[in-house]
């Protein structure tokens, strides 16, 4: 469960007035109102990981992280940025005004007006220019598979070799001595 903004003193400097939580724009809406002196707000089009009501409030909102999240995804290998989108929608802020009979009965909303996107995604030309940076990756691991088999291969041969000799492994062997001459004349002392 999400916490709302004004239930989170943290969170109060995004309100119009810090010390009146009821000043708080909706989870989920950013206000412009400092910034353009307007009632706008912008948030994710079609209030995508905003407050449910804002949503509920609009008839035919369907959000959606596939088309209306905020993403990009990386080569992880090289970081080469793949596809990428960047999507925001501006909202109007619209509350009743009792001095115009036409807007009197209005209930307090946020309208959207229009959102936009940016978004780009390599084409097989560009991606074809990364594949050069895959070989030494390649040959990285076709070395590595040869050197477990050659190791895995060794430690079995050397096993059977083992195996078929016996047991005992002579580590020494004894040679008689023959002819053997003494380099000190026992004689003389």
């Amino acid at each position: 469960m999400e916490i709302p903004l004004q239930a989170d003193p943290k969170l109060h400097c995004f309100c119009d007035d810090p010390e009146d939580p009821e000043s708080c724009p909706p989870r989920g809406t950013f206000s412009l109102f400092k910034c353009v002196g307007a009632p706008m707000s912008v948030s994710l089009p079609h209030f995508y990981a905003a407050d449910s009501k804002l949503s509920g409030d609009i008839g035919g909102l369907h959000p959606n992280e596939q088309d209306h999240a905020i993403f990009l995804d990386f080569e992880l290998t090289t970081g080469t940025p793949f596809n990428a989108a960047k999507r925001l929608q501006f909202n109007l802020e619209v509350e009743p005004v009792e001095q115009l009979d036409e807007m009197k009965k209005m209930r307090k909303l946020v309208q959207p007006m229009f959102w936009v996107q940016e978004s780009v995604a390599l084409n097989k030309t560009w991606t074809d220019m990364l594949k050069p940076l895959f070989i030494g990756k390649k040959v990285n691991k076709i070395i590595r598979n040869l050197c477990l088999f050659f190791g895995i291969a060794g430690i079995l041969l050397s096993g059977i070799i083992f195996a078929k000799k016996g047991e005992t492994i002579p580590v020494t062997t004894n040679v008689p001595i023959q002819n053997v001459r003494p380099s000190i004349d026992s004689k003389k002392f």
